[in-house]
């Protein structure tokens, strides 16, 4: 399920079942199991408390995760262009196959995948 992060920093948190999550700026994939454990962590319910995590899609009980493709195409755009992991941009392009949202995502991905130059 998508997630969106709007403070400028990274922020992570350790469950005690001993799992990592860590949210950058912008809109996150997370395992809706793993949201429903991490709502509880009382530092988590304070930043979705203030506004600063949400959810953006949440399954309904027993069915799939729809992810990106579970928006409509405007929807599914502007999640695109607030999305930061190169990574996530990527795996996206695999899976979307809508025309509109496949442009918006190579040109997310050519803003943020920056290459080091060649000498």
């Amino acid at each position: 399920m998508l997630v969106e992060y709007t403070r400028a920093n990274v922020f992570s948190v350790h469950l005690s079942t001993g799992v990592f999550v860590r949210f950058i700026p912008g809109v996150n994939e997370i395992e809706p199991a793993l949201w429903e454990q991490i709502q509880k962590h009382p530092t988590v319910a304070q930043i979705i408390g203030g506004g600063f995590l949400k959810a953006l899609n949440e399954p309904e009980k027993g069915l799939s995760d729809p992810g990106l493709s579970g928006l409509n195409t405007k929807e599914a755009i502007a999640v695109v262009k607030k999305t930061v992991d190169a990574d996530l941009l990527k795996k996206w392009a695999l899976i979307d196959n809508r025309k509109a949202v496949s442009a918006a995502i190579q040109e997310q991905i050519s803003a943020v995948d920056l290459k080091p130059e060649k000498e």
